[in-house]
């Protein structure tokens, strides 16, 4: 159980850090699902790289 909260706690401050906000909701559309809404591949390329490069950054950490 100490091993999760401490994974939990890595994971939350990786979020805070990159989105600028520790509010879950911003983090999770601006964060998380914002590529979706992508009008142009370029614009889509460039918020998946960010998404994937946030995931990168918490498999690292954990």
């Amino acid at each position: 159980m100490q091993i999760e909260t401490i994974s939990k706690n890595i994971v939350l401050q990786i979020l805070v850090e990159e989105y600028k906000t520790d509010e879950f909701n911003v983090i999770y559309e601006n964060g998380m699902t914002n590529y979706r809404n992508s009008n142009t591949s370029e614009e889509y390329k460039k918020k998946m790289k960010q998404r994937l490069s946030v995931q990168n950054n918490i498999f690292l950490k954990l």
